[in-house]
């Protein structure tokens, strides 16, 4: 079965050919490999959102390995100064991922 099936997951569309085929491998990845570990490895991010670009995208890829059943989000935690505006951030950009 594959994790699109398991967990009712969908390849975006208005994807390129190239992108396409990165979600059918991951996609094509067997079970067996999975429940070597039972369950999907916990992720907790540190970062400091709003500085630049880089945590945007890492967030981006960690919702889509989220999706795929590859990670459990643990907990996103915004640090540096000023850490309110940098949570408040945060949130927004989670919630834009639906997270």
């Amino acid at each position: 079965k594959l994790n699109s099936e398991a967990k009712g997951f969908s390849i975006p569309s208005g994807l390129i050919t190239a992108e396409q085929e990165v979600y059918n491998i991951l996609l094509g990845v067997p079970q067996a490999g999975k429940a070597k570990y039972r369950k999907a490895s916990g992720v907790v991010v540190i970062t400091d959102l709003a500085k630049d670009y880089n945590d945007l995208v890492v967030m981006v890829v960690l919702k889509e390995l989220y999706c795929l059943g590859f990670v459990h989000l643990k907990a996103f935690i915004a640090n540096l100064e000023p850490s309110r505006k940098r949570a408040i951030y945060r949130r927004a950009a989670l919630d834009s991922l639906g997270l």
